[in-house]
């Protein structure tokens, strides 16, 4: 983002393989290859890798109850947030349902539904499988990075 860059035009930064790899548009390739050299106090050089094998990553599997299947409910479980916490978030701006900017704390988050924090990681709703005798829905995220 130092360089000036929009967000939409940057993907991924793949940290978990070495070399570390940035997903980017290819019409920007060559201007990161030529101004992104250095963060902070390491220098490095930037290349283009037309493909690569992606790491398998197993989902985080968290099984939980939840009063309601709302967006901040959803998060505040899958990311060991409170929920004043988790519709902060959603509230600034920084929370995406299904790779759509979502700023209702109370949207109604579906079976199957994505859900991305920025800088925290993404989730998805993979099950909802019932009440409890209370009356709570107990539901299975599956969490990735």
């Amino acid at each position: 983002m130092g360089l000036g860059l929009k967000r939409e035009k940057l993907g991924d930064i793949l940290d978990c393989v070495t070399p570390q790899i940035i997903l980017c548009s290819n019409n920007i390739s060559e201007y990161i290859i030529q101004n992104f050299t250095k963060a902070g106090q390491v220098n490095f050089e930037c290349s283009v890798v037309n493909s690569f094998e992606a790491p398998v990553q197993l989902p985080e599997m968290i099984t939980a109850t939840v009063a309601s299947l709302r967006l901040d409910s959803i998060i505040a479980e899958g990311f060991s947030l409170s929920r004043t916490k988790a519709a902060e978030a959603i509230k600034h701006g920084i929370v995406y349902v299904n790779w759509t900017l979502t700023a209702s704390p109370s949207k109604d988050i579906k079976e199957g539904d994505n859900i991305t924090f920025r800088g925290m990681g993404k989730i998805r709703l993979k099950e909802i499988s019932g009440l409890s005798r209370k009356g709570r829905t107990f539901i299975v995220i599956e969490k990735f990075g």
